[in-house]
């Protein structure tokens, strides 16, 4: 998971593993391409695939996601 709070993260990633899960946490404020960029590199160098991608952040532009370049999703 990623976040752009460590502290928070923290928390919840010990939260994940007390119910028995595993979780890792990377910070990122996907406001800054260059985070998104690094938090790409990250997750590559660090995981080897990803189970789920859920994007959040809550910000869009209206419009159908077919319509959207790929370098902007």
């Amino acid at each position: 998971m990623h976040g752009r709070d460590t502290l928070r993260g923290a928390a919840v990633v010990h939260a994940v593993e007390q119910a028995g899960g595993t979780a890792r946490f990377f910070e990122a404020d996907f406001a800054s391409l260059g985070d998104v960029y690094r938090l790409a590199d990250a997750v590559h160098a660090e995981c080897s695939h990803l189970d789920a991608l859920v994007n959040n952040a809550g910000i869009s532009k209206l419009g159908l996601a077919a319509a959207v370049k790929l370098n902007r999703i």
